[in-house]
C-alpha cells in the first residue's frame, strides 16, 4: 500500500511540473500515457513480466481501440474514454446495466453510456464526457478511483462501532434480481434460467457466532416454467448447517458442514473490533470507499456512502481476508472448487448511514461475477453472474434467538472434495 500511495505522489507531482511519466514533450497527455498511469495505480500484472502497459491492458480486454484495430495510444484522450479504461478495469462490462437511478450526460443508446453511468452514480467522476484530460486530471482521477475517501473511513469506522454497540443483534431483509449469462455454444447453456430471477433474503445474526439466513429464489427454467425455492441456513456453535436439493429427487434436505472447515466466528468478530479499521491493510487494493454526501431517508439526515473494488484472484483475497485471524488452509481447501471456477468478483453499492447515531439504514450492492472457460477440464456453461440487491428492514437490538432445528442438527454429514488434495492455487 505504501509503495502505491508514493507512486501515485509521484505521478501526480509529475504531472503537476508538466512532465508526466510517458507524457510527449509537447505536453499532449495520450491513451498511452494513461494507460500507463492506470497500470500503476491498478497494480495490474500480466503474464509476460516485460510487456507494455498498453499490450497488458489489450490483454485484459481494458483497452479495445477504435473500429479496425488501431489502439490510437498517440491520441489525446478524452474523460469518457479514461472512464470506460477504469471501469473495466474494476470488471465492469460494457453491456452491463446502468444503475436504476445512474444519471450520465450522454444518450443511452451511446456505447459509454452503461460505464460512465455506474462512475458517475458512485461519485468517481465529474465534467463533460467528451472532454480531453490533462495528465495532472488523469492522475487525480486514478487517484479518487484508487483510494479511500478519508472522510468516508471515518464514517464506516464510527458505523463499525455503532453496529458493535447495538446489544449484538441485528436482523434485515434483502430484495433483489440475479441473471445468468449462458456461454453459447457449450452443452448445459441451454438449462440456465431464463431472464432475471427474483431473489429474497432474511437473514438474522447474534453476534459474535450465530447466523440464521433463509433464501427464496423465483426464477423461469427453460421447459419447466416458474419454479421457487427456498433454502436456509445456520451457523451456530462453531458448525455450519445447510438446507440443499438433494441430487436424486431434487427435495429439500438438510445437511451439516464438517466441523473443521468452517471457520471461527467468534475469534473473527473479535480480531475485527480489535482491529477497528473500516480496511485492515491486507484489504486496501479489495475495497474502496467514496461519500457522496448526504440526504434524506424517512424524514432523518443520512451519509450517504459509495463503496466498490474488484476481486481477480480469489485464493490471494481469502489470504489476506483469513490471514489476519490464523491459519485459514481448511477454508482454502473447502473453497477450492470455487476458486478454481471464479475468474473475478467485482462489486458496486451505495449504504445510507445515519448522521446521529451512525447506523445503516439501507442499502444496495451490485455483484458482477464471471467465470473461468473451463472447470475440471469442461467447458463451463455459465459466463457472467450479476446481482442485484437492496438491504431493507435493518433492524437492531431485538429479543433475537437463534435456534438451529433439531432436524439440522440430526442431519447427515456433507459429502465434500477430499480436503487433504493439494489447494487450487
Amino acid at each position: 500500500m505504501k509503495k502505491r500511495f508514493f507512486g501515485m505522489i509521484l505521478v501526480m507531482l509529475l504531472a503537476v511540473s508538466g512532465t508526466a511519466w510517458g507524457a510527449e514533450d509537447d505536453g499532449t497527455f495520450t491513451r498511452g500515457d494513461f494507460a500507463a498511469m492506470l497500470v500503476d495505480a491498478a497494480q495490474l500484472t500480466g503474464e509476460e513480466g516485460d510487456q507494455s502497459p498498453a499490450s497488458l491492458l489489450v490483454e485484459k480486454g481494458i483497452i479495445q481501440g477504435y473500429p479496425g484495430g488501431d489502439l490510437g495510444l498517440e491520441k489525446e484522450i478524452s474523460r469518457l474514454e479514461a472512464v470506460s479504461f477504469v471501469g473495466r478495469t474494476l470488471g465492469l462490462k460494457d453491456d452491463i446495466s446502468p444503475p436504476e437511478q445512474g444519471n450520465a450526460p450522454l444518450d443511452a443508446t451511446h456505447w459509454g453510456y452503461n460505464l460512465y453511468s455506474w462512475l458517475n452514480y458512485h461519485g468517481l467522476i465529474t465534467g463533460e464526457p467528451g472532454d480531453i484530460l490533462n495528465a495532472e486530471e488523469g492522475a487525480a482521477f486514478l487517484n479518487k478511483v484508487f483510494t479511500s475517501q478519508p472522510e468516508a473511513l471515518q464514517i464506516v469506522e464510527k458505523t463499525q462501532e455503532a453496529v458493535q454497540a447495538k446489544n449484538q443483534t441485528l436482523s434485515m431483509v434483502l430484495e433483489g434480481t440475479m441473471k445468468m449469462t449462458p456461454r453459447l455454444g457449450v452443452a448445459g447453456a441451454e438449462e440456465i434460467p431464463l431472464g432475471d430471477s427474483k431473489m429474497r433474503i432474511e437473514q438474522e445474526m447474534v453476534l459474535p457466532d450465530q447466523i440464521h439466513q433463509k433464501i427464496t429464489m423465483t426464477m423461469v427454467l427453460p421447459g419447466s416454467g416458474e419454479e421457487t425455492m427456498t433454502m436456509e441456513t445456520y451457523m451456530a456453535g462453531g458448525e455450519m448447517y445447510q438446507q440443499l436439493p438433494d441430487e436424486e429427487s431434487g427435495t429439500m434436505k438438510w445437511y451439516r458442514y464438517p466441523k473443521e472447515l468452517m471457520p471461527d466466528l467468534k475469534e473473527i468478530m473479535e480480531m475485527a473490533e480489535k482491529q477497528g479499521n473500516a480496511i485492515p491493510s491486507e484489504l486496501e487494493e479489495y475495497l474502496h470507499y467514496n461519500l457522496l454526501g448526504t440526504t434524506q431517508v424517512g424524514g432523518e439526515d443520512v451519509h450517504r456512502i459509495a463503496f466498490y473494488g474488484r476481486i481477480d484472484d480469489l485464493s490471494k483475497f481469502l489470504n489476506a481476508a483469513m490471514g489476519q485471524f490464523g491459519d485459514n488452509a481448511d477454508l482454502q481447501q473447502a473453497m477450492s472448487q470455487s476458486i478454481e471456477i471464479i475468474d473475478s468478483i467485482t462489486y458496486w453499492g451505495i449504504e445510507h448511514i445515519g448522521v446521529a447515531d451512525y447506523l445503516p439504514r439501507n442499502a444496495e450492492l451490485n455483484i458482477i461475477m464471471t467465470y473461468s472457460d473451463e472447470f475440471m477440464g469442461e467447458p463451463m456453461p455459465i459466463s457472467a453472474l450479476e446481482m442485484m440487491m437492496n438491504f431493507e428492514e435493518y433492524r437492531y437490538g431485538d429479543d433475537l434467538v437463534i435456534q438451529v432445528p433439531q432436524e439440522a442438527l440430526d442431519a447427515p454429514m456433507l459429502e465434500l472434495p477430499d480436503i487433504n488434495q493439494p489447494m487450487i492455487q
